[in-house]
C-alpha cells in the first residue's frame, strides 16, 4: 500500500478497511480490563447500545444466569428492565448510575466483565449467540456510510486500551481481530482469506 490512501476490501456487504487491521494488535486480557475503567475508555461505558429483538429474548432466556453475576439485575424477586425499545423496533441497553452497561459487573480482581459474556461461557455457549453485534465484534465497528456501503473498521479514537499499536507495521492481522472477522463475516470469511492471500497479508500463524 502506498502513502495514507485506505485500502478496502470488499467482502459481501461490508467494506474492510485492511489499513486498520494490518496497524494493530488486540489485546484483552485482566490488566486491560482493569486499566480500561482507569482511564474511562472501556467498552461497557463509552458507547451506546443497541440490539434485535432476536438477540434481546436470547439474553432474556439467560437472564436467571446472568443475575449471578449481575444481581443488581434483580430487586427481590423481580427483574428490572435493562432495555429500552426504540422507534425503529431495536433495542437499547440501558445503564447503571455509574454509566457502564446494565450487564457489567467487576470480579473479584476488579477486572470489569460482561454477564452476557460469563452466562454464556458457563453453560459452554458461544457468547456472539448471546451479546449484541456491537458487543460481540469489538473493537470491530460498522460505520455505514452516506451512500450506504458499510465499511468495518477499528475506530481507533477511544479504543487505546485494547488496541496496540504495531511498531513495525507488517502484512499480517492479528489472530484476535481474524478470530472477530470470522464472527462478523461467517460463510464469507474464506473470500476475505483468499484475497488477504493474494495481497501477501496471510497470517500463517
Amino acid at each position: 500500500m502506498e502513502g495514507n490512501k485506505a485500502d478496502y476490501i470488499d467482502v459481501g456487504k461490508y467494506s474492510i478497511k485492511i489499513d486498520d487491521f494490518l496497524a494493530y494488535r488486540f489485546c484483552c486480557g485482566d490488566q486491560e480490563t482493569i486499566k480500561c475503567t482507569k482511564d474511562n475508555k472501556c467498552c461497557c461505558r463509552v458507547f451506546f447500545v443497541d440490539t434485535t429483538a432476536k438477540k434481546v429474548n436470547r439474553i432474556l432466556d439467560i437472564l436467571d444466569l446472568i443475575s449471578e453475576f449481575c444481581p443488581h439485575l434483580k430487586d427481590g424477586d423481580e427483574y428490572l428492565n435493562p432495555f429500552e425499545e426504540n422507534e425503529d423496533k431495536r433495542y437499547s441497553l440501558d445503564t447503571k448510575e455509574n454509566d457502564y452497561c446494565a450487564f457489567s459487573y467487576f470480579d473479584k480482581n476488579a477486572a470489569l466483565r460482561c454477564g452476557i459474556h460469563s452466562a454464556a461461557l458457563k453453560i459452554n455457549a458461544d457468547p456472539f449467540f448471546y451479546k449484541p453485534l456491537t458487543c460481540g465484534i469489538w473493537p470491530v465497528a460498522i460505520f455505514k456510510e452516506e451512500n450506504g456501503r458499510e465499511v468495518v473498521s477499528l475506530g481507533v479514537g477511544p479504543k487505546g486500551v485494547c488496541l496496540k499499536k504495531k511498531s513495525k507495521i507488517d502484512n499480517r492481522i492479528d489472530l484476535g481481530l481474524m478470530r472477530i472477522l470470522k464472527l462478523l463475516l461467517g460463510k464469507d470469511m474464506q473470500k476475505l482469506i483468499d484475497v488477504l492471500s493474494d495481497k501477501h497479508y496471510t497470517n500463517k500463524e
